[in-house]
């Protein structure tokens, strides 16, 4: 019923969990390829909802310092790598990112910054989300000081988005911290500690539900921002994970997909990598429907890459690294 890890010694995942993560990667994927495809860009609140869901099942089973080391061990390296990969092109004139010390150094230690446009976008546009994880990170790694690290997370996650629709707020790290999508993680935390079952049928029924609402809602044009966003995506994608996880609960052998399996390895790779394959395929092909197809491929392809060569040696590297030493220190 359950399968790997969300990175080394975080703890085992259902298999619906890592199907979903292909998947909402793949809708990442298509909305950037085609922006009237709007509501595929509910992958991004699918992965804060998956996220609050494995930090509430995993994280309080662990120590502070345990929790928030795993937490960057996880995200940190790879998202560096990037950063300075694309610092590297920005800089041979390969792309037309714009970048100085003071927008890698914000970049690398995942502070919000606007760039020329607005946008509070890191050098990696897709690492906005990454500043929003690592606040989540740092909550929960100081609630586990409490006895119950869930609610007082989710307690902590709740005033900052209150805050930030009764408060004029200014500064642009304030205006993130603040995001009502927050709350997104706490429907992962609530979800992780709901300990009633509704079977496999009603489990069904909520994921086609949260699908059907995303559909409605995308087609309906109504603009998917602030609390708007957090009602119109973030419910149906609670709704679809919580009937994911529900579905294989109550099944008596859920199916094993390998080729999901390993998308779900490398979706993390394929979150960060996507946008220069299509960069680099539209100046090398074009856009027809064809190379769609070939993008898409394409981007799994890097991305499985990438997980097999660099993302899982630097993870299994860094993690042992960190046991040796903590073994080391814990000898008498």
């Amino acid at each position: 019923m359950r399968c790997g890890a969300d990175g080394p010694g975080a703890g085992a995942l259902y298999l619906s969990i890592h199907y979903l993560r292909a998947l909402a990667a793949t809708g990442v994927f298509l909305s950037h390829l085609h922006p009237t495809l709007l509501g595929f860009s509910a992958g991004v609140d699918v992965f804060f909802v998956i996220s609050g869901f494995v930090m509430g099942s995993s994280g309080p089973r662990q120590s502070p310092g345990a929790f928030f080391r795993k937490r960057l061990i996880r995200v940190v390296p790879l998202y560096w790598m990037v950063t300075f990969a694309a610092c590297g092109m920005a800089a041979a004139g390969l792309i037309g990112t714009v970048v100085d010390p003071e927008k890698i150094a914000k970049s690398l230690l995942f502070f919000p910054y606007a760039d020329p446009q607005g946008k509070i976008w890191p050098i990696v546009v897709p690492g906005w989300t990454l500043n929003l994880e690592m606040l989540f990170y740092a909550i929960f790694a100081l609630a586990l000081f409490s006895r119950w690290p869930v609610l007082v997370c989710s307690g902590c996650l709740l005033v900052l988005a209150g805050v930030g629709l009764v408060v004029p707020v200014y500064a642009v790290p304030v205006i993130l911290w603040t995001s009502p999508l927050l709350v997104e993680f706490v429907f992962g935390l609530a979800l992780s500690q709901m300990r009633w079952t509704i079977g496999r049928r009603a489990g069904l029924a909520a994921v086609c539900l949260g699908l059907v609402a995303l559909v409605m809602f995308s087609a309906s044009g109504v603009s998917a921002g602030g609390v708007i966003r957090v009602l119109t995506w973030g419910v149906p994608a609670a709704l679809i994970v919580s009937g994911a996880v529900q579905i294989e609960t109550q099944s008596v052998r859920f199916p094993s997909v390998p080729a999901l399996t390993v998308l779900g390895d490398a979706s993390y790779s394929f979150y960060l990598l996507h946008y220069w394959v299509l960069v680099a395929g539209h100046r090398l092909i074009g856009a027809t429907t064809v190379a769609d197809v070939v993008f898409l491929a394409a981007g799994w392809g890097v991305a499985i890459l990438s997980y097999q060569w660099i993302e899982r040696p630097i993870l299994q590297w860094c993690s042992g690294r960190i046991s040796t030493t903590t073994g080391a220190r814990a000898r008498p």
